[in-house]
């Protein structure tokens, strides 16, 4: 007769194996104007992040590069047109509440153009790094405040 091994006793539920979800992409574009930063402040009927401000951004699409799912976004969200030649990598956010890995752009332009909002935002400024509106993410204002 053998003894069993205390492993052999003790019941383990079979693990399910839990693939994890590939984060989110997201692109947007910040710019720079006359030393200031223009950020829109999301709508509160915003699925994610309602009622704070932000860069303009939003979801790269599948076949889309981020910089051109940034740039895309931009002018969707602002009516601002740009040129994607003109755009340059800023820095890369991750968003773990949302599951979401964003990229940052940014261009500079002159005389801080006015945004014509689509309904996910209620408002728009050009704001100093140093005196960001509130609420705001985290992490981004981290970001803008180091590395603006």
């Amino acid at each position: 007769m053998t003894i069993p091994k205390l492993i052999d006793l003790l019941e383990f539920p079979n693990p399910i194996k839990v693939k994890p979800k590939k984060p989110k992409k997201i692109g947007g574009v910040l710019v720079k104007s006359k030393g200031q930063v223009l950020l829109t402040k999301r709508s509160e009927n915003a699925g994610k992040y309602p009622n704070y401000w932000a860069v303009p951004m939003g979801h790269v699409e599948r076949n889309e590069k981020f910089i051109e799912g940034a740039v895309r976004e931009f002018m969707e969200e602002t009516q601002i047109d740009i040129d994607i030649n003109s755009v340059s990598y800023l820095c890369t956010l991750k968003d773990s509440k949302h599951n979401r890995i964003v990229k940052l752009y940014t261009i500079e332009l002159p005389n801080q153009p006015e945004p014509q909002l689509d309904e996910e935002h209620s408002d728009w400024g050009y704001f100093n790094t140093d005196d960001l509106p509130h609420p705001i993410e985290d992490n981004l204002k981290y970001s803008l405040e180091l590395k603006v």
